[in-house]
């Protein structure tokens, strides 16, 4: 494979996910080759893993690859004279995405931060010109500190929280801290990107099976792992929220032994409708690290994430990192500060959740009135995906077939798990982002017509 990488304005893994992208659609690298793993990608163009990490994932995301865990990146692009799409050109294919990445853009109040933008750019009270802070700008992890306390009940000082460009950036940097031979662990079927960045960092990974109902906490025992990453509030993709029992084992387990600790992923945190007490205010012992990002709670073009390390593990993380920068400009920490401060964050984020519940409901009843007794609808669809089964005698790649087809997109559940084989078949994640509430019931209609109204099936 011939690739030439340039030190110019285009970043890095931009310029190697295009070189694989253009040749994989000329033909000079045939469907189902395996790219050279991470490492060895690196390793042959002189650049850091986490370049190549992000390049791949680009190319996961516009259908040029497929990832399997613990085998490695196969190229599973469909060329256009197969089927008349452009990997990312939704428009061309289908008019419903139901992508369980999707958050809605347009409700984002605009003209407020705008409005931030402008006063931060001619207001010599904030200087974006001058040396940045290390760990984050104060006036952002000051405002991040004073809206967990109002708002979710968790104490913390400025000083604990870490501002950084994206939680893989964060949590590869956390990993620094701890020995080469700590165990860590996660549970499978969890969040494949936290993995692959996990294990991009030549760390011993312990995955935990786990299916719908979450973690078993003996498992957690026998791994023998001193670090447990959990989402307790959406586990991704199961959509399943930990227990107040679930929560209070993790943290016994974690008060057991001074060296285990938990990183605590707060993944759609807001947007989800009920709140529970985090265990970073559970845990006594300073052994809880707080993980969280504004890509979902706002947009996803907010790329600034933030961690909360307890005192203990700050000052060898601070030794660690001496040269450590957070990489998000300091325009966008000013303004987002501002917009915390102001209080349009949480009015933004309490908006969403109420119109996210409200589409939430109309798909469930969409898909009940409809379908009827052809679906089931997973117990942990109360967030901002819904979990469904369908039981209508058609393998999942023909009704993914079909659904296309009739122009929906619908993603199967296990194409988003470390270990596809913990999930059941014919189970897709629905998201609601993107689409509206008369969106949702068009589709909901588009889709059963084309599975199960005779006739009409392509």
């Amino acid at each position: 494979m011939d690739i030439k990488l340039t030190k110019g304005n285009e970043p890095l893994y931009i310029q190697l996910y295009n070189c694989i992208a253009d040749a994989v659609e000329h033909g000079y690298i045939q469907n189902r080759t395996k790219l050279p793993s991470r490492r060895k990608m690196a390793e042959d163009l002189d650049i850091a893993e986490i370049t190549v990490d992000a390049a791949y994932a680009m190319l996961q995301d516009t259908g040029y690859v497929t990832i399997i865990p613990r085998q490695g990146c196969f190229v599973s692009f469909k060329a256009p004279e197969n089927n008349g799409d452009i990997p990312w050109d939704t428009a061309s294919g289908e008019r419903y995405i139901f992508t369980p990445n999707g958050i809605d853009k347009t409700m984002f109040p605009r003209a407020d931060y705008a409005k931030i933008v402008k006063n931060i750019l001619y207001n010599d009270g904030f200087d974006i010109l001058s040396h940045p802070q290390k760990n984050g700008e104060f006036v952002l992890r000051n405002a991040i500190s004073k809206y967990l306390y109002s708002f979710r009940d968790i104490k913390c000082s400025p000083h604990q929280v870490i501002v950084g460009a994206g939680q893989e950036y964060l949590i590869t940097s956390f990993f620094s801290v701890f020995d080469d031979d700590i165990i860590f662990a996660m549970e499978d079927s969890g969040y494949s990107r936290s993995y692959y960045a996990f294990t991009s960092y030549n760390r011993k990974i312990k995955t935990i099976p786990t299916g719908m109902n979450g973690l078993n906490i003996d498992d957690l025992y026998s791994s023998g792992a001193k670090v447990f990453y959990a989402a307790p509030y959406h586990h991704f993709p199961t959509g399943h929220k930990m227990t107040r029992r679930q929560k209070e084992q993790l943290i016994e387990w974690v008060s057991e032994s001074p060296d285990r600790y938990i990183i605590e992923d707060c993944f759609d945190c807001e947007i989800n409708w009920e709140s529970s007490e985090s265990l970073f205010s559970m845990d006594k012992n300073n052994r809880v690290v707080l993980l969280n990002s504004f890509s979902r709670s706002i947009c996803s073009s907010f790329r600034i994430s933030y961690m909360v390390i307890p005192d203990p593990l700050l000052s060898l993380w601070r030794k660690k990192h001496r040269y450590y920068y957070s990489l998000v400009p300091q325009l966008d920490q000013y303004a987002l500060a501002e917009f915390i401060d102001k209080g349009h964050f949480v009015k933004h984020y309490k908006k969403m959740r109420k119109l996210y519940k409200e589409r939430r409901e109309i798909l469930k009843a969409s898909l009940i009135n409809t379908f009827k007794d052809k679906v089931r609808i997973s117990e942990n669809s109360d967030n901002v995906c819904v979990i469904i089964t369908l039981k209508i005698g058609i393998p999942e790649n023909e009704i993914i077939l079909k659904a296309r087809n009739a122009g929906v997109r619908i993603f199967l559940i296990k194409n988003h798990c470390i270990d596809s084989i913990l999930m059941p078949d014919c189970t897709f994640i629905l998201g609601i982002g993107e689409l509206t509430g008369s969106q949702i019931k068009e589709a909901v209609r588009e889709l059963y017509n084309a599975l199960l109204v005779p006739g009409q099936q392509t």
